[in-house]
């Protein structure tokens, strides 16, 4: 089984503010990276005491900006320790365990938490799903543990699955209809994939779009067919999903896609060759506002069939 990130290594790798920044600056920087202002490439050094680089030409430039822990108050060795608590993790991490880990206050471990999210979001994800000769599982669920932060009242969402090959793309739709399925589907499922879903009669319409399309009939109580075509590969992930939707007892309706980006990463990494906790560490995308709401429409599916 592939060996994870643990404890001792961590600190080995990581005793201090210093370490975390110089891995980031290797990794998003690189020594030689142009200068955002001069445009010229040169050397880059740390400025003891701080998160900023200096070019050679004399700009100061932060580390961290343009990811999503730039600005923050907490110190960046923090925040690679959550990250490996949530790499490590198998279901996820509450904002009380962090906060007891770290030492700091409930609201400052949410924001962290959310931060992480955000990061685990920007990770690369495949355009689309399937292809010819491929087999593309779709199936929906109803999440029960969402609540409309306006109302104060609980407010079941519905999530979209489509798994090929152990990758799975997840995202929120507005309801079960025909159009509505279909939208995301075509958007995310290439042509001429094979496509098993259960009978939901908003999946029927399915063949005449191009794909294969084979239906398992679980209103009658069959959850495969004789050829041994199953929906199973996505309804554990659903089992997977709720499991640790119900660590955190409830979410709020604005963040559903950052719970839906963290365990879609877990598993998606589940069988990776590479350690999650090095996944998250070594990828640094520019982050900022815009690209912030193009990640939350990644997960947000709702205006998919609107037109």
């Amino acid at each position: 089984m592939r060996r994870g990130t643990g404890i001792i290594e961590f600190f080995d790798r990581f005793p201090n503010e210093e370490a975390c920044l110089d891995h980031i600056h290797v990794h998003k920087w690189t020594p030689q990276r142009k200068c955002p202002e001069c445009s010229a490439v040169g050397e880059w050094k740390k400025i003891k005491g701080t998160k900023n680089y200096r070019h050679s030409c004399g700009q100061h430039h932060s580390v961290l900006r343009g990811t999503a822990f730039y600005r923050s108050n907490l110190s960046i060795m923090a925040y690679f320790y959550a990250l490996l608590l949530f790499a490590n993790s198998s279901s996820g991490v509450r904002s009380v365990f962090v906060r007891k880990q770290l030492g700091i206050g409930l609201k400052a471990a949410h924001r962290l938490c959310s931060k992480i999210r955000v990061h685990m979001a920007a990770y690369r994800r495949p355009d689309f799903l399937g292809g010819q000769g491929k087999t593309v599982y779709v199936d929906e669920v109803y999440i029960k543990y969402v609540i409309d932060q306006d109302s104060k009242k609980m407010r079941p969402s519905i999530v979209l699955g489509i798994m090929c090959e152990g990758l799975l793309l997840s995202g929120i739709i507005p309801d079960r209809k025909r159009k509505t399925l279909e939208a995301a589907i075509s958007k995310w499922v290439h042509p001429q994939s094979k496509i098993i879903t259960d009978d939901w009669v908003g999946y029927k319409r399915l063949s005449s779009l191009g794909f294969i399309h084979l239906t398992i009939n679980h209103s009658s109580g069959y959850f495969s067919d004789f050829n041994g075509n199953s929906t199973c590969e996505i309804d554990s992930y659903w089992a997977t999903l709720k499991r640790s939707l119900r660590l955190y007892h409830q979410v709020s309706a604005k963040n559903l896609w950052l719970y839906l980006a963290e365990n879609e990463f877990r598993y998606n990494h589940r069988f990776s060759n590479c350690q999650p906790f090095e996944d998250l560490i070594s990828h640094w995308p520019e982050l900022d506002s815009t690209v912030l709401e193009k990640l939350k429409n990644r997960y947000n599916w709702t205006e998919l069939g609107a037109t």
